[in-house]
């Protein structure tokens, strides 16, 4: 998988928290470390990409939940049963675990049901695993008649999720991104420009989107993938071409220069060169004997 140079930053800070956590040797301290990790960036910037790589660099499993999927199981009182069992069965099967939380910026919105569910994002972002918590029908787990953990089992996951599981948020905040037009600026301090040119809201601005519960839960030094202009694009369509096979290239090359003017109009982000690809694949001719392809360069974006 690649990382492509507009997340470049976002990702080693990300890889130096992820090391340094499953280092452990702050596990001892007196003093309480702050290890969660919120990625802020558009649609279609890459994010959920840093999470896979992440993991693939650092050997650790890991586990995506899409908020939008969490939000129906709390609607229907089966949050407990359902999202929070994956997540108890993923840690307990793993020595070490990254859990990607996408499109947390949902639970912003005022509804019942995400009431519920902040309540138990809270609580999984403190390192606690509600009363009344199950594993799933076929756990190996220690459960009662009902599949309900016990108070022991609970508390070593528990322990596990603090001291084994690196946690990630991630969300779009798009529409202050859509709000920057093609300025890059969100009405910052001209101090703040320089660093924050085209790099989207602060952690200020996200804590009147996001409920201020949820902000203060992650490190207030957020990892921020830049709004892409135009010599993003045509830098990720090089990159993706250079990862290719020669046989292709032609085809991508032509396919991705049609897609490119759309996909900058409509800010469509990195998966442009998805598209591009799909096009050229239905015009460009493989060798009859092609070598054995590589592992795949390009992610789900």
């Amino acid at each position: 998988m690649k990382i492509f140079d507009h997340q470049s930053a976002a990702y080693q800070e990300l890889l130096i928290r992820a090391q340094t956590y499953f280092a452990g040797h702050w596990r001892h301290l007196p003093i309480k470390t702050r290890w969660h990790s919120l990625i802020i960036g558009p649609t279609g910037g890459g994010k959920s990409a840093l999470g896979t790589i992440l993991a693939a660099e650092t050997g650790a499993a890991l586990l995506r939940i899409n908020v939008t999927g969490w939000m129906p199981s709390g609607a229907h009182n089966r949050a407990v049963a359902e999202t929070i069992s994956t997540i108890i069965e993923h840690i307990h099967s793993h020595p070490k675990s990254i859990l990607f939380l996408d499109e947390i910026d949902k639970v912003g919105y005022e509804t019942p049901w995400n009431s519920y569910i902040r309540g138990e994002l809270f609580e999984i972002l403190d390192g606690v695993f509600p009363v009344g918590a199950k594993g799933t029908e076929d756990s190996s787990l220690a459960v009662d008649d009902q599949g309900t953990l016990s108070l022991s089992q609970r508390n070593t996951l528990a322990e596990k999720l603090c001291t084994t599981t690196f946690v990630i948020g991630a969300g779009t905040f798009q529409d202050f991104y859509e709000a920057q037009g093609g300025s890059g600026q969100i009405g910052f301090q001209p101090e703040h420009q320089t660093l924050l040119q085209s790099f989207g809201p602060t952690p200020e601005i996200i804590a009147k989107k996001l409920p201020r519960e949820v902000v203060n839960r992650f490190n207030s030094s957020l990892l921020l993938i830049p709004q892409l202009d135009p010599s993003h694009y045509k830098l990720i369509a090089h990159q993706a071409e250079q990862s290719l096979p020669s046989w292709i290239q032609p085809a991508f090359r032509e396919a991705a220069s049609v897609r490119l003017t759309q996909a900058i109009a409509a800010r469509s982000g990195c998966r442009f060169v998805e598209e591009a690809l799909s096009d050229a694949l239905k015009c460009a001719k493989a060798p009859a004997s092609e070598p054995p392809s590589p592992e795949p360069d390009l992610c789900d974006w």
